[in-house]
């Protein structure tokens, strides 16, 4: 539990360093996705270049 916790904070740290909180709040907004799987989808779509969101899709 703990661990998980301080996942969870590192996560919103480098989150909001990196400028991406906004795309991680639409990723979680989505059933079944938490905290690391929105991380891992608003940095992948940043790295990318994609038409638009169906491209990355």
């Amino acid at each position: 539990k703990q661990a998980e916790q301080a996942i969870q904070k590192l996560l919103h740290k480098v989150s909001k360093e990196a400028g991406i909180v906004e795309n991680i709040k639409r990723c979680k907004a989505i059933e079944g996705v938490g905290d690391l799987t929105a991380t891992g989808l608003a940095t992948a779509f940043m790295r990318g270049e994609f038409a638009n969101g169906d491209a990355f899709i």
